[in-house]
């Protein structure tokens, strides 16, 4: 379920790239104030505050989300059937 949000939220701050990238060498609150002056919905519809260019700014910085702990541990946790599927062989 939180990695669906969080990529929602990544995919929403992807759309906004191209026009956060405009504003890049304004601060977050003059950035903010470009937006509004533009007409520009924030993702929920209203006005830009700087604490939104600066999460959004953040989320675009941060890259694609990185593997979950829990993630690696099903990765890890293979059963040695699978493993022998692909051609790993297991010491006994």
């Amino acid at each position: 379920m939180r990695h669906r949000i969080l990529q929602a939220a990544t995919d929403r701050a992807e759309r906004f790239r191209p026009i956060l990238d405009e504003f890049a060498a304004l601060t977050a609150i003059a950035a903010a104030a470009a937006l509004n002056e533009r007409n520009v919905p924030s993702p929920r519809g209203g006005r830009w505050y700087a604490v939104q260019v600066i999460r959004m700014r953040k989320r675009l910085a941060a890259g694609p989300p990185r593997k979950t702990r829990k993630s690696v541990m099903e990765r890890d946790c293979l059963g040695d059937s699978a493993r022998n599927d692909v051609g790993v062989e297991t010491l006994a």
